[in-house]
């Protein structure tokens, strides 16, 4: 039978998407294989959705092994299962169809005479009210099953029934004791009556079933007519307006008592709701701190251990491959694991196929836990394993995993966009400075060689006319430029290595006082035209250090200061140990460095005021090349204004301490 709700959706534009309902009814799967069926025909997909409601936690072990057969059937039929939370099933249906485009809806009659005899009028009455642009299939079924389920839930099936029963009367015997106190305390009637509805309020609070509000109002009745009203201890009464008394205290206590159980279902379901957003809020919190993807992981499994109180296994993915799993245990006194083969090929099979396995499944039942994998569209990044030996896994707690599962699978996701982020930014940053290298290179090495190339070419034509100082003038030219080609070349291959780890720091014990005074032997000649001064603090100072490459340092930055100030300044090189670094000054009286410039000054390629040197002879690895070595003997360097005028360049070295024998 097929009930058209409205204006269907204009073929061939896009996919049919079905939707069936789960249940544990043993009808249920009738309604799955059409909806399959239905989807084959219309080329498109179904989705089984079950709706939990507060009632379904007290499902019977035949109800429940029911329901776990339908959502394994709808699995193997290719459906895609969803779990929502409600009481309202018409519109939780309609929302979720809203949502996910859904264009037809399979129900069943039993379902629909079931929601008819529950005094909520047609199911599909309702269906049409809030989604009435969807078409609705109606399959017939049959309905003696439901109504024995029905009654077998309400009536036994309740877990608390034997406890539930004795709290309804020891209430009433209390209220009953109560009110007869208080007639021989000569009260009005009325006041007992008042005793008794409050009563079936506490007792439709406490219990679990709505059942015993309606039982507790209608002997709350009999007893008041028992022992309050004349005759006394008989079910007569003399006055006939009792019997309205009677009625209206019947209605009162019924309503007050189921509209006080509807309202702790809701409070209940309310708080389920709010506590899952909760553990989703404090998931996004935990993950927010995590600095990579195996803290999101670890994250994940240890705050489902405090949720659920089971043990749990967490498989990384290594090499796309399942790692060997890391144990969380819910009780450190429990057992260990429950990894057995079974246990390893259903998380390697949930790994591979992105879908649940284990306990309750077609795949590796007998595996003693349910496999879930962490992921986001077809990137698997793990799988965690539930241990359910012990306890029964309900569909509550299984939304709270799938939840979890989600957020950890997006906070994964986010944490691969950032390295790949991270990963395409330093790429193009070398790629920057691969440029502004070849940029430079190419301008700075032009310079020289042309002078070079020129120098010599003059020599090669008229050396016989020059004079002799004219001679050694050229040959001076093409020894600076030649040996500031070394010293570019040397700089370039030695903070390339420092950059790629290649070159190891050799560290002895020198003499301060001798590096200083090897490092002087290699400066620029020009030095000479300078005042220059070496001075320590001690006449022993030890350091230990890599002499090559602090000579290296201080050739740099005592040829910077021999380049930037005129002939004539003053340069010093100083040395003193404060604490346990040896601290060594390069300072000159010459113009010092723009304030602007001071942020800059160690960074690769800049060259004072412009971040690039294209128009001078400074490639602007000097400092940086400075920085890098005395950071590799876990010193610093560091630059300060030389008062009233200057530079101060100072950097420090780990000490040595010097032992002399008595």
């Amino acid at each position: 039978m097929r009930g058209n709700t409205g204006t269907s959706n204009t073929e061939g534009k896009k996919q049919e998407h079905i939707l069936v309902c789960l249940s544990s009814s043993p009808t249920n799967e009738r309604l799955i294989r059409k909806a399959a069926g239905l989807s084959e025909v219309y080329g498109g997909y179904f989705t089984a959705l079950y709706i939990e409601t507060p009632g379904d936690r007290k499902q019977s072990e035949d109800d429940r092994r029911r329901l776990e057969n339908n959502e394994r059937l709808a699995r193997k039929l290719g459906a895609r299962l969803e779990i929502i939370h409600g009481e309202n099933i018409p519109f939780q249906i309609a929302e979720y169809v809203r949502v996910s485009d859904v264009t037809k809806i399979v129900i069943g009659r039993s379902t629909e005479e079931a929601h008819l005899r529950h005094g909520k009028g047609k199911l599909v009455d309702a269906l049409i009210a809030y989604a009435p642009d969807v078409d609705i299939y109606i399959i017939p079924d049959r309905m003696h099953q439901v109504r024995a389920r029905v009654r077998t839930h309400l009536l036994l099936n309740n877990e608390n029934r034997v406890s539930d029963f004795f709290f309804t009367l020891a209430m009433l015997g209390l209220c009953s004791l109560i009110g007869w106190c208080f007639k021989l305390l000569n009260g009005a009637e009325s006041n007992i009556v008042v005793f008794y509805i409050f009563f079936v309020f506490l007792i439709s609070v406490r219990t679990a079933n709505w059942v015993y509000s309606v039982c507790a109002a209608g002997l709350s009745v009999v007893i008041y007519n028992f022992l309050f009203t004349k005759p006394e201890f008989t079910l007569r009464a003399y006055d006939n307006r009792y019997t309205v008394a009677f009625a209206v205290m019947f209605l009162i206590a019924l309503l007050t008592g189921t509209m006080a159980a509807r309202l702790k279902i809701q409070a209940q379901n309310a708080s389920r709701m709010a506590f899952r957003l909760q553990v989703l809020y404090d998931m996004n919190q935990l993950m927010e701190k995590c600095r990579n993807q195996d803290e999101i992981k670890e994250v994940t499994a240890r705050q489902l251990v405090r949720l659920l109180h089971r043990n749990v296994l967490l498989y990384r993915d290594k090499d796309k491959n399942c790692s060997d799993p890391e144990v969380f245990l819910a009780d450190t006194a429990g057992e260990l694991s429950f990894t057995t083969e079974s246990v390893r090929e259903a998380a390697e099979w949930t790994f591979k196929n992105g879908t649940k396995s284990g306990n309750g499944t077609r795949h590796y039942s007998d595996a003693g836990g349910i496999f879930f994998a962490i992921r986001l569209h077809d990137v698997v990044y793990g799988v965690i394993g539930v241990d359910v030996r012990k306890n029964r896994f309900d569909p509550y707690e299984e939304s709270i995993v799938i939840a979890i599962l989600g957020e950890a699978a997006i906070a994964l996701e986010n944490k691969r966009n950032e390295a790949e982020k991270e990963l395409a930014r330093v790429m193009a940053r070398n790629k920057q400075l691969r440029a502004n290298l070849l940029r430079s290179i190419s301008h700075d090495l032009r310079t020289p060689l042309t002078s070079i190339a020129g120098t010599a070419s003059l020599l090669m034509a008229d050396a016989d006319k020059m004079d002799d100082n004219s001679r050694n003038q050229m040959y001076s030219n093409i020894y600076e430029d030649a040996m500031w080609l070394e010293d570019l070349v040397e700089n370039l291959l030695s903070i390339t290595r420092l950059k790629e780890g290649q070159t190891k720091i050799h560290t002895s014990v020198e003499f301060v006082s001798e590096v200083i005074e090897e490092a002087c032997r290699h400066c620029n000649r020009k030095l000479s035209e300078h005042k220059f001064t070496v001075g320590q603090s001690s006449d022993i100072l030890l350091g230990r250090m890599d002499a090559h490459l602090i000579i290296q340092v201080l050739v740099n930055l005592v040829n910077n200061a021999v380049k930037y100030t005129p002939q004539g300044s003053e340069i010093s090189v100083y040395a003193e140990q404060i604490k346990d670094m040896i601290q060594i000054s390069v300072s000159d009286n010459g113009p010092g460095v723009a304030q602007k410039d001071v942020p800059h000054i160690f960074d690769m390629f800049y060259s004072g005021t412009k971040t690039v040197a294209d128009s001078s002879r400074s490639l602007g690895l000097g400092l940086a090349l400075c920085q890098e070595i005395v950071q590799a003997h876990g010193g610093r360097i560091w630059y300060e204004q030389n008062v009233p005028h200057g530079s101060i360049f100072r950097f420090t070295i780990p000490a040595q301490e010097v032992h002399t024998d008595a």
